[in-house]
């Protein structure tokens, strides 16, 4: 029973004996095809040996029984175990120079059966964990998802999702061109495009489209700015039917751009004057492509993520890193974070921080003016619709950096500042920079402050920053901080605060932060951000301002009424300031403490109301005056109550 010689196998094969021809070989497959229910044949797996510089012995793991040694040799012949083989060690070993004799082999069942379910064990797993890959043409492979994962999907074919690039220049404003990727430089060469001018780049995200009013208002804004060449990546059709397959849609757009970005690097185009600007799912698009280009050698200028999407990429569902934006990506990636949240059914974007600088507007969650929803992420991506109602705080970070870039020069910018606390301290107002901390312009390079939207690049202010927004457009304005000293008479009660500036034509709301939640209680300082109409709170323009506070108690709103906190609830104030990040603050004179002296008292029945609590005449500081804080009393603490229902 001969079993043969070996010569440098390159791969694992089986040499078996039948009547016919005694030194045949098969591989896995057809073995256990042909004899996987015989039970005469002996078998002997030969895989591989592999030698290293500094080793006298090495092999790879062989059925029971066999064993393999080996010193820099070419040949080995392999014999039964038998017991008296075993203190010799049972395999006979000669130098590759020698003419190795025919070995025989005793049969051995056992082995060979041994081996037939360890190999199908193997074709098993192999069937089990290997991918197959979808090819196209000039973008590569991509490796299919199972038929049971409902969030993985395998991209759709080029000719499917049917993806456009529109070129924009200065000499065609209103007329965009069609440019491809991968037509010999041909399209680009025989459009307007301009290799020495800096390349901007706009990606719309799902249900989105190249021909939406937003994107092309974005490109005309661009060119009204400056000279530049921009590209609207128009992908509606790959970003028209489900989410998930929209997010398996993303890697082949990235790809396709990237195809078309080293085009016009071909052409002479600079890298470092590439800015691509993604929304949504727009954003891990413009990171899949700076991806492939750097490990082409090359790292584009900028990219800016506009509330990159957050659904599947959030929780690792795509494990590629190159598949979603970070800061690697580019030398400089921005992020602009608005419809974030810790539950995943309640916000469309990212909230982690993941570029070099990340902007957190009213702290990165819903925005003023919107009402998102609680689940407005599972109705609109499972009924494969979304609208201004469930992604109005999503969409405003495009309107956000729309308006940095329409802005004129000496206008409203959105200056953003730092907050060890994170976010809650944000929230709480406890972060609000000092005077002079964010004094951009006079270039400190110790300062830690920048500029959202278009001019971030400029600033120095890295990481996390935050900052507050108006409720309208404009959405820039000047952000102020109301500071309310609660006095020590103050009972914990629960209710919320709020402040209504009056100033011009304008006004300022403001919602008062508690610690906790809810809970006012004495002896505590209690604070609230809002921005003002840029330009409206000054000296000359108002000289008097108009102060509303309001308290609205939830002591009545507890399901058990043993949690009620007061059965009549009251607050007392002991001074109330408004001041901007440049250190300035709203003064007014003694207020006579019997103008809201009513005591405030809500029946559990009734419905709960908001209470006017006080409403006065304010006095502007006079420039060149010291300033003074913005008190509501005199010396004396002043009982808030209802003066009268607010209308």
């Amino acid at each position: 029973e001969v079993i043969g010689v070996i010569d440098k196998l390159s791969e694992p094969k089986r040499y078996l004996r039948d009547a016919e021809n005694p030194v045949k070989f098969y591989y896995d497959r057809e073995f256990i095809r042909r004899f996987r229910f015989s039970k005469d044949t002996v078998v002997n797996l030969i895989v591989p040996l592999y030698t290293g510089p500094n080793q006298n012995a090495c092999g790879l793991p062989v059925p029971p029984l066999i064993k393999y040694r080996t010193h820099r040799l070419q040949r080995v012949t392999l014999q039964h175990y038998t017991k008296a083989d075993k203190e010799s060690g049972g395999v006979v070993v000669r130098d590759a120079d020698e003419n190795l004799p025919i070995k025989i082999v005793k049969r051995y069942n056992g082995l060979a059966v041994r081996d037939r379910i360890s190999s199908r064990m193997q074709e098993r797993n192999k069937s089990r964990f290997s991918r197959k890959l979808i090819c196209y043409d000039m973008v590569g492979c991509f490796t299919t998802q199972r038929k049971h994962s409902p969030l993985k999907k395998t991209p759709e074919s080029p000719e499917i999702v049917d993806t456009k690039f529109w070129l924009y220049t200065p000499s065609n404003i209103t007329s965009p061109q069609l440019i491809q990727y991968g037509d010999r430089l041909y399209s680009l060469e025989k459009s307007d495009f301009q290799y020495d001018l800096p390349v901007k780049v706009l990606i719309h995200g799902f249900k989105g489209s190249g021909k939406d009013k937003g994107a092309i208002r974005g490109a005309h804004a661009f060119l009204d700015r400056e000279n530049v060449n921009v590209i609207l990546v128009d992908w509606e059709m790959g970003a028209a039917n489900s989410y998930p397959a929209a997010v398996a849609n993303t890697e082949l757009v990235g790809r396709q751009m990237s195809l078309l970005l080293f085009d016009m690097l071909t052409l002479g185009a600079n890298p470092a004057k590439m800015h691509v600007i993604g929304f949504s799912l727009g954003a891990h698009i413009a990171g899949c492509a700076g991806h492939i280009l750097q490990n082409r050698g090359v790292k584009l200028g900028r990219i800016t993520g506009l509330d990159p999407a957050s659904p599947i990429f959030k929780n690792h569902h795509l494990l590629d890193p190159y598949r979603k934006l970070d800061a690697s990506d580019a030398d400089f990636v921005d992020i602009i974070h608005t419809d974030g949240s810790p539950i995943w059914t309640d916000g469309f974007g990212l909230l982690r921080q993941s570029g070099h600088v990340d902007f957190f507007p009213n702290g990165g969650r819903e925005q003023p003016s919107c009402n998102d929803g609680r689940g407005s992420v599972v109705v609109s991506h499972f009924d494969r619709t979304v609208d201004i109602n469930v992604a109005c705080s999503h969409v405003r970070a495009w309107k956000l950096f729309l308006e940095s870039m329409t802005t004129p020069p000496g206008g409203c910018q959105f200056m953003a500042y730092p907050c060890q606390a994170g976010l809650p301290g944000f929230l709480q107002g406890s972060c609000f920079p000092a005077p002079n901390a964010c004094n951009i312009s006079h270039g400190d390079p110790q300062q830690s402050c920048g500029f959202m939207g278009y001019d971030a690049q400029h600033s120095k202010g890295r990481g996390a920053l935050y900052l507050v927004t108006r409720d309208t457009e404009p959405y820039c304005g000047e952000q102020l901080r109301a500071t309310i000293y609660v006095s020590e008479k103050t009972q914990r009660t629960r209710g919320i605060l709020n402040l209504h500036l009056r100033h011009g034509i304008s006004s300022t709301n403001f919602q008062i932060k508690c610690e906790y939640m809810d809970i006012v209680q004495g002896g505590r300082t209690m604070w609230g951000l809002a921005a003002a109409e840029f330009g409206t709170i000054d000296p000359l323009l108002t000289p008097t301002i108009v102060a509303t506070l309001s308290y609205q108690s939830l002591t009545f709103q507890t399901a058990n009424e043993a949690d009620t906190l007061l059965p009549s609830p009251q607050i007392y104030l002991n001074q109330v300031g408004v001041s901007d990040h440049k250190g300035n603050r709203l003064s007014e004179p003694a207020l006579r403490e019997q103008q809201c002296s009513l005591y405030l008292a809500v029946p559990p029945s009734s419905p709960l109301p908001s209470y006017v609590c006080m409403h006065t005449t304010v006095k502007h500081h006079v420039a060149g005056t010291p300033l003074k804080d913005f008190v509501l009393g005199p010396s004396k603490d002043i009982k808030y109550g209802p003066c009268y229902r607010q209308s």
